[in-house]
């Protein structure tokens, strides 16, 4: 019969695709079970130092889960709040894989859930060079926006093809709570897969100064559409259609037709009532 209790969960997470976050307990029956699972999964339980790590991991989701999740009145046990034998990560695995779920197994398996999320932000390696990464991108959009002087107004690019912003504002980096918030709520979204951990937000008056805005990016090397994700870039300024067809009058029918240029932006601009983001 023990050929046949097999952990379906972690089955179904390699061979179907399955997020394991989601399971409804986990496989582990005994300290020393508990102890190879931990081993396996990247922890070193008879290491102090990985010890302290991991203690350090379960506070920050304790603190988490406090902040951010419990709703008003809701409480953690206080067993879970200091270094105890229920709080230690050994004992945790074990009551998360009880077949009947009690207070306890169910208060441990969300505290590991959380502390799963912790430990693969704090190990991925992509944060080693983020610091730097960062500042190489944000200096490049810099050398090219300049403050329009006694106006809370930027400009971006040069000469005539400049494109004037209302708003140019950056983030620097996603809220730790955001990022926890989000993995958690999306089985299918893994650390690498978290897009907006620094961004940028581009207003400008009309829409079709925000098309402009695109062109400028690509023109000045700011953006290199080799580079885009193709699921992350949306345009609902623009219909695709109408702006190619605008760019592909070539220069010569525009000069002698100036009139339809001039109706052309007129358009636009009636089009574009207010300020938009890109």
């Amino acid at each position: 019969m023990d050929k046949l209790n097999f952990d379906w969960d972690a089955l179904n997470a390699a061979t179907e695709g399955r997020s394991y976050v989601d399971v409804q307990k986990l496989n582990v029956r005994t300290k020393q079970e508990a102890t190879q699972f931990l081993k396996s999964y990247g922890y070193d339980s008879e290491s102090p130092l990985e010890r302290e790590e991991i203690w350090k991991i379960y506070f920050e989701a304790i603190s988490f889960l406090r902040e951010a999740l419990l709703d008003a009145g809701e409480q953690i046990p206080e067993p879970f709040l200091t270094r105890c034998n229920q709080s230690d990560i050994l004992k945790l695995l074990q009551e998360a894989s009880k077949a009947t779920p009690d207070e306890n197994s169910r208060w441990s398996c969300a505290i590991l859930r959380v502390m799963h999320i912790i430990s693969h932000l704090d190990n991925d390696v992509r944060f080693e060079n983020f610091r730097y990464a960062r500042e190489q991108i944000f200096d490049r959009f810099d050398s090219l926006v300049q403050a329009v002087e006694g106006e809370r107004r930027w400009t971006i690019g040069t000469g005539k093809k400049s494109v004037k912003l209302v708003r140019y504002l950056k983030k620097e980096r996603k809220d730790r709570n955001s990022t926890l918030i989000k993995l958690l709520s999306k089985p299918k979204t893994m650390v690498e897969a978290i897009y907006d951990r620094i961004g940028f937000r581009f207003v400008t008056d009309t829409r079709w100064e925000a098309f402009q805005l695109t062109r400028v990016m690509f023109e000045t090397g700011l953006v290199s559409a080799t580079n885009i994700h193709p699921q992350r870039s949306m345009n609902t300024l623009i219909p695709r259609r109408f702006s190619e067809t605008s760019w592909k009058i070539p220069t010569t029918k525009l000069i002698k037709i100036g009139w339809m240029r001039l109706c052309f932006r007129g358009l636009l601009k009636r089009w574009s009532k207010r300020p938009r983001s890109l």
